[in-house]
Parts: C-alpha cells; structure tokens; sequence
C-alpha cells in the first residue's frame, strides 16, 4: 500500500511530539493525565517508528513491491536523469537510469548493447583475445567513443558516452526494451 510522503511525514511529526508529551500545534507541555500512561506513551513510539519506517520506503507499509515486469521509460523518468559532463561508462549510465525507479524492471546492458549494434554505433571488437563491442567510426557524431585502457590482461577499448551520447542513450533508450 502506498501512501503520501508529505502526510507520512507530517503524521510522524506530529505523533513524535505527542508521544513527548507536547502539544504538537505549539510545542507546550501538555497537561493531559492519559498521556502520562506508560501504555500509551508506548503505543504512540510504536506508531511513531512505524510512521519512519514507511517514510524510509518512500511510502509504502510493509514489505516494499517488488520490481515490477514492465519497464515504464516515460519523458518524467528520463528527465530526472542528470546529464554527466565527462564521459561514462553504458555500466555507469545504467545504475543512475535503474536507480530513479526502483520498483521498475532493470534495464540490462545486453538489451542496450544489442540495440546499438543493431543501429551501427557498436561494431564487433577486433581484439582477437577480447570478445566484446566497441564504437563504430559513425559513434562519434553521437558523443560515443573509445578510449584506450589498461588491466592487468593487456590493453582494450572502453566505449564512453560523453554529455551528447548520454543524451542519445536517453532518445532512444524505448528502442532497447520494446
């Protein structure tokens, strides 16, 4: 069950202040003889810390819904994605899209990987040692390019998404799971 934050919050408040003993309208003592029973004041802290949980789920009572099949990727959802300025990883860029909804069905990496080497912007990776994707040559009108790296098994080429290719990743983001 979901219920409003704000009255969550506002409830809580109230109820902390109540279960202090004070008037939660103007912060005096309060004078009433039934507040001063211990069962009471007990039964206030536990609806008090019932009330924090619920706010600390966002709203919801008891057990929090898991994540739901369908994948809702509205213009809401995308604009509150905030642009990074240097270039990140398709990784990185998926656990800041996954993260605004977590009661929505994560997006994989391999849905988006395939939709972008459906359209040309990812090619095979030429590396014969490495399985993997890199950019195409056509990636870079994008914001999407490859960079140079190195472990401890050699070198490879990490694909980025500077500030354009992240909007990109935004656009066309429906293209990977529908």
């Amino acid at each position: 069950m979901l219920i409003d934050l704000d009255s969550l919050i506002e409830a809580e408040e109230i109820i902390s202040k109540l279960a202090a003993g004070r008037n939660p309208l103007n912060g005096e003592t309060l004078k009433d003889s039934s507040l001063e029973d211990a069962r009471i004041v007990r039964c206030m802290f536990l609806v008090k810390d019932i009330l924090k949980e619920a706010i600390e789920n966002k709203g919801y009572i008891g057990r929090k819904p898991r994540r739901t099949k369908a994948r809702e990727i509205t213009p809401e959802l995308l604009a509150q994605y905030t642009i990074i300025d240097k270039g990140i990883s398709l990784s990185t860029f998926l656990q800041a899209i996954n993260a605004i909804n977590p009661y929505m069905k994560k997006i994989s990496f391999g849905a988006v990987s395939d939709m972008l080497y459906k359209k040309g912007i990812l090619v095979d990776s030429p590396y014969k040692d490495r399985k993997g994707r890199i950019a195409s040559d056509d990636a870079a009108q994008h914001g999407i390019y490859n960079e140079i790296r190195w472990s401890p098994r050699g070198e490879y080429s990490a694909v980025l998404y500077n500030a354009l290719g992240q909007q990109y990743l935004l656009d066309n983001l429906t293209d990977a799971i529908y």
